[in-house]
């Protein structure tokens, strides 16, 4: 990902899950890599916005990607 400085170790460790966790979930491969910066880029801005718990931002993404 291309974000600098937005977060420690631990929470860059956290965003990581995030993004693993959603991509075996939707069925998304490595090889797809525009479809997986899409979702990192979401996890980022629902992050910067103060949301920090996996599950609470896997549940947003999942109704985001209901509605597209």
């Amino acid at each position: 990902m291309p974000f600098r400085n937005i977060a420690n170790p631990d929470q860059l460790a956290l965003l990581r899950r995030t993004l693993e966790e959603l991509c075996v979930e939707f069925g998304v491969s490595a090889q797809d890599g525009e479809t997986r910066d899409e979702i990192a880029r979401r996890i980022v801005f629902l992050f910067e916005r103060g949301m920090s718990g996996v599950e609470e931002m896997k549940q947003r993404l999942r109704e985001d990607r209901q509605l597209t």
